[in-house]
């Protein structure tokens, strides 16, 4: 599958990056959250401190309760061809309050459109930005995720910190899939395996240890790789 395309049509979100939007937040109804060090041992104001950067994708799908019941997956290979730029000293607001200093973008698009989503990595050190690579991005770097309904109301919490506080009211006790970090299976934990998709999500069985069947050559590992 070749690289999305910029002519692809986009709900809320910009399709490239520009000197005036590049220190906005992508419009959103999904969050997931990342940092390059996490350590849940410690308190969040501790546990943190040793991050190198922090990254947020920040997803516009058509539709979130079915990207909660299929599951969501995103690879390089989704990547919108030449979108992604280093901006110098102009962190969006998400950031407002962070250590940060600069932030790398990425934009990606599912190839059927069904969702669009803008990856901000932020950091104070462009080296640190320089060497990130999307497929190295492991579930045990989220520090949170969340989703709203249509009507902008919140129906899905995690949190690695105050686990207690998790919530789906959306599909209560169901079982998660691809990036989504809770609650899942059990064996996924010990197996870490989340296969990349050429479709996006979909409804395809799955193989052993949670590889998706028709996807291409997973990048998964035991530190539970998201790609």
């Amino acid at each position: 599958m070749k690289s999305c395309k910029m002519a692809l049509g986009f709900r809320n979100q910009p399709k490239k990056i520009t000197k005036s939007n590049g220190g906005q937040t992508a419009w959103l109804n999904i969050a997931f959250c990342f940092y390059s060090s996490l350590d849940t041992s410690k308190s969040s104001a501790h546990g943190l401190q040793s991050s190198r950067w922090e990254a947020r994708l920040m997803v516009d799908a058509r539709d979130v309760s079915s990207v909660m019941r299929k599951g969501f997956w995103f690879s390089p290979e989704h990547e919108v061809k030449e979108s992604g730029c280093i901006l110098l000293d102009t962190l969006p607001t998400v950031f407002k309050d962070t250590p940060w200093k600069h932030p790398r973008r990425y934009i990606f698009a599912d190839p059927k459109m069904q969702w669009t989503a803008h990856l901000i990595v932020a950091a104070k050190d462009t080296a640190d930005l320089a060497s990130f690579k999307v497929p190295e991005l492991r579930l045990d770097q989220m520090y949170y995720d969340w989703a709203n309904n249509k009507q902008g109301m919140m129906v899905y919490q995690y949190c690695a910190y105050t686990p207690e506080r998790n919530f789906n009211t959306m599909h209560e006790g169901m079982t998660m899939d691809g990036l989504w970090p809770w609650p899942r299976a059990a064996a996924e934990f010990t197996n870490g395996d989340f296969g990349n998709m050429e479709e996006g999500y979909t409804d395809d069985k799955k193989g052993d240890n949670n590889r998706v069947v028709k996807g291409r050559q997973s990048y998964a590992s035991t530190s539970s790789t998201l790609f």
